[in-house]
């Protein structure tokens, strides 16, 4: 019986810079869109802006505590399943947030996002900077070390579009 080999080919940069840039822009763009829209989901749940803005506190707090936590679970789950987990996390909270029927449930969902959405900006510049950078062993050698540099535009230009959106 013939043994079958499977050649692996890398994925094309543009790929793996948008499937890392995309989740971790909606992250950034989230907060911006949460931040504009308080008193206006303040006023459609019947509250006062005080209690509203605990949906901003809620994902802060969990999006802070879970940045802190970012390398090690990194570290403890591989960055591939780490970013399927934790993208799959912020989906959920967006969920639960767009079909919230009261400001608990919105504070609730708010929660989940901030745990999904706070490690994606550390493990995203992480992994474009292991992806995108050039290796090591060319920094030091002259005709090398400009081949790739426009690639590190794209770390430095992820973070715009969310909050221009």
């Amino acid at each position: 019986m013939a043994k079958v080999v499977y050649k692996h080919t890398p994925a094309p940069l543009w790929l793996v810079a948008f499937s890392i840039l995309l989740p971790t822009s909606f992250a950034c763009l989230a907060t911006s869109a949460t931040n504009v829209a308080i008193p206006h989901i303040s006023g459609y749940f019947g509250s006062t802006i005080d209690e509203a803005n605990w949906i901003i506190t809620s994902y802060m707090i969990a999006n802070s505590c879970l940045i802190l936590m970012s390398g090690w679970l990194e570290n403890l789950m591989g960055r591939k399943l780490f970013l399927k987990v934790f993208i799959g996390i912020f989906t959920l909270g967006s969920l639960i947030c767009a079909l919230a029927p009261n400001l608990n449930l919105m504070e609730l969902g708010r929660l989940i996002q901030g745990i999904g959405g706070g490690p994606m900006t550390p493990v995203s510049q992480s992994a474009l900077i292991a992806f995108l950078l050039i290796p090591l062993a060319f920094l030091f050698n002259t005709e090398h070390k400009h081949k790739d540099c426009h690639k590190h535009k794209l770390i430095v230009l992820k973070q715009i579009p969310g909050d221009k959106i």
